[in-house]
């Protein structure tokens, strides 16, 4: 996964042939793709200590907001909402076993 995420980044890091600007390189985007990573390294070390969901839902919320452009009502909705469903899929249909967290989540 590392080596493919790396193969696409460094691809869309590159001109494309035939094109003149790289879209990727935009400040925008860079800053959206700097905002995704430092998001995803909070995650991880959350995710242990505070449960799937209570990491989940504020990951979730800040890629709708943040990365989407979405508005608050929609991004509160579709964290919560996705969390939830990933909580059902993993947690009670695949019976995953998730770190407990802090309240038992």
């Amino acid at each position: 996964m590392v080596l493919l995420a790396t193969a696409l980044l460094w691809r869309s890091l590159r001109k494309s042939e035939g094109s003149k600007t790289n879209r990727a390189a935009k400040p925008e985007n860079l800053q959206k793709l700097i905002g995704t990573f430092l998001a995803i390294l909070l995650y991880v070390p959350a995710f242990p200590r505070l449960g799937f969901i209570l990491a989940t839902v504020p990951l979730m919320i800040f890629l709708f907001k943040y990365i989407g452009e979405m508005g608050w009502k929609i991004s509160l909705a579709g964290g919560i909402l996705i969390s939830l469903s990933l909580y059902f899929i993993f947690k009670v249909w695949l019976k995953v076993q998730f770190p407990i967290g802090l309240w038992g989540i």
